[in-house]
């Protein structure tokens, strides 16, 4: 089901041209009002304006909707974006958490499983911020062509990227899309399960591995300092004697 400029504002195709107006600025102080327009209902706002409310465009229109080539926008997708990294930005955390804990169940030593660990979490903060930034720059090419933005994503995504990917998915409306924050939070949720239980374990294991090593340490210096009072003691016996 497609809607037309004349279904966006809310009036029939034969209103007058002071209703049509009337609709427009309707539309336009409610989007103000409430704050929460995102870029595609700005940019349809200013279609309907510019085709609307000047005659010769508006006869144009109405011509192409009956010949069934009507400017017309989805109901349900508002996809005024170019790029779309959703998926990616949600699904390759957990999967390369997952990997982790699969990895450090194989990898036995504990010296070994905390670098892979803290490597691992940088090359993903890495790669979700390159995608966030790519999937902005691209998104944003054609309306400023500043890519400053871009780089605060990556910088955010790598720095507290927990924070970061509910924040960018709220935002991500700017760009045409649809909120997914509760998506977001939960990725966040389990992606840093999976990184942070493992880590937990492995750290928990290396301080019992070096409790163990002083243990050891300890009791060789004690068997050989009795061994060396012991051999003290007989050549002091063998003296005397």
């Amino acid at each position: 089901m497609k809607q037309t400029l004349y279904d966006f504002i809310g009036v029939g195709r034969y209103a007058a041209d002071a209703e049509v107006k009337a609709a427009i600025l309707k539309k336009a102080n409610v989007q103000k009002e409430s704050g929460t327009a995102n870029q595609f209902d700005i940019s349809l706002l200013k279609q309907a304006s510019e085709i609307l409310l000047n005659p010769d465009k508006r006869r144009s229109y109405d011509r192409s909707m009956e010949e069934g080539a009507a400017q017309a926008v989805s109901t349900n997708v508002a996809q005024s974006w170019v790029v779309n990294y959703g998926v990616l930005l949600l699904c390759f955390p957990i999967a390369i958490a997952c990997g982790i804990t699969l990895l450090t169940a194989v990898v036995m030593m504990p010296a070994f499983k905390i670098p892979l660990i803290v490597g691992l979490y940088s090359v993903m903060t890495a790669t979700t911020g390159i995608l966030a930034a790519l999937e902005t720059s691209k998104n944003k090419a054609r309306d400023d062509g500043d890519d400053s933005k871009s780089f605060v994503i990556f910088l955010g995504a790598l720095i507290v990227w927990p924070i970061f990917l509910p924040i960018y998915f709220s935002r991500r409306s700017e760009q045409g899309f649809p909120r997914q924050t509760k998506s977001a939070l939960i990725a966040v949720v389990l992606t840093v399960f999976n990184f942070g239980y493992p880590l937990y374990v492995a750290a928990k294991q290396q301080k019992e591995l070096e409790l163990r090593v002083d243990q050891a340490r300890q009791r060789s210096s004690e068997i050989y300092k009795k061994s060396y009072e012991e051999t003290m003691r007989q050549l002091n016996d063998l003296g005397t004697n």
